[in-house]
């Protein structure tokens, strides 16, 4: 069975057929006790996470119940328990959190290895690595639910993915005479989508002068002063002044 959550929650069996968890409901408790990592989360925890947005507040033993038909639904045709319950709350196994089963915790190991590939000098492994991680993505982590301990994870894994974006955009830039088409216009729309990271803007500018058109790059970093001043309250660091 595969845990997905870059993107909408989906659970697929081992045939790779999508499963019906149920509803928001349940794909938002599943999520919570997936971003817990095989620890336990306690039912008034979960209870208070799932509705913290929604109206009416839910009656005794809701949780209870949803976690019931959840766990019933995920069982189906398997012949294991995948939700265990323990003293007040429930839990996923270790394996339904492993890499094997869980798709950030295949994203996270796919980058670990392509930072090791990287810092031994294969960039080609590097890069191998790099694009499968990024392939994992299918949209916004648990897109189309809302709670607070989902909002930090989706921050979280933004900032991991900006980081994993940028160091593999370092291995092109330094290993290309010169800059396709298509990594200038990824550069451009990685400004616009993380307008706070200076190290985007660093690097679209690197990829304009590398190409010849160093009044391009001039002008982004007027740009790049201007945004993260003014809208992002952030003041621009040596390294966009070195360049």
């Amino acid at each position: 069975m595969q845990f997905c959550v870059l993107g909408p929650v989906e659970v697929r069996d081992d045939n790779g057929a999508k499963v019906d968890i149920g509803g928001d409901v349940p794909a938002t408790l599943l999520a919570l006790l997936l971003v817990e990592g095989g620890q336990p989360l306690a039912r008034r925890d979960l209870e208070r996470e799932t509705w913290f947005y929604r109206d009416p507040k839910p009656v005794t033993d809701r949780v209870k119940t949803e976690i019931s038909l959840l766990r019933g639904r995920l069982q189906q045709g398997l012949g294991e328990r995948l939700i265990e319950t323990v003293r007040d709350g429930y839990r996923l196994s270790v394996l339904d959190v492993s890499a094997s089963r869980y798709d950030v915790a295949r994203y996270r190991v796919l980058i670990e290895e392509a930072r090791i590939s990287a810092s031994s000098g294969d960039r080609e492994a590097a890069h191998v690595r790099y694009t499968q991680a990024e392939s994992l993505w299918r949209g916004e982590p648990f897109a189309g639910l809302a709670t607070p301990r989902l909002e930090d994870e989706v921050h979280a894994l933004g900032e991991l993915r900006a980081g994993a974006l940028a160091d593999r955009i370092d291995l092109e830039l330094d290993g290309q005479r010169g800059v396709s088409p298509s990594l200038l216009a990824e550069l451009e729309h990685l400004t616009v989508r993380y307008p706070g990271h200076e190290r985007f803007w660093q690097q679209r500018m690197r990829a304009l002068a590398a190409s010849d058109r160093r009044a391009d790059a001039l002008r982004v970093a007027d740009e790049a002063r201007r945004v993260l001043r003014r809208e992002e309250g952030l003041e621009p660091g040596r390294g966009l002044a070195d360049l």
